[in-house]
């Protein structure tokens, strides 16, 4: 699955610092998409919102890159009756073509019960 940011014009040629801050940017249009589905963890776990931050953002080849980026999720403990905090760091590649940037994303939604046949 992609997922693409059009750029306000065609540019060609962009610095790393330059990709950064566009996609910090556009970051709440990328948010639902990159936490993705936390369900295979719990039904009970919940992204905290505003949390994610692009940490790294690396040139590949061409015009591939790679993001690093990390969130902030709970998880209801009900044996101690509390929301744990974890944090978890992702990477993912993603492609600029000059009009736009195209992330590659995974889909990890919990497959329906017709899937697993």
């Amino acid at each position: 699955m992609q997922r693409c940011i059009s750029l306000p014009s065609d540019e060609a040629a962009l610095s790393v610092s330059d990709i950064q801050k566009i996609v910090d940017a556009h970051i709440s249009q990328l948010e639902d998409t990159l936490v993705g589905n936390l369900s295979y963890y719990s039904d009970n776990a919940r992204y905290e919102p505003g949390s994610l931050r692009v940490t790294q953002i690396v040139p590949l080849s061409g015009s591939d890159y790679s993001m690093t980026y990390h969130y902030r999720w709970t998880i209801f403990n009900g044996c101690l009756d509390i929301d744990a905090v974890e944090h978890k760091e992702e990477r993912i590649t993603f492609t600029h073509s000059g009009s736009q940037l195209c992330f590659n994303i995974i889909d990890n939604s919990r497959p329906s019960p017709s899937d697993e046949l």
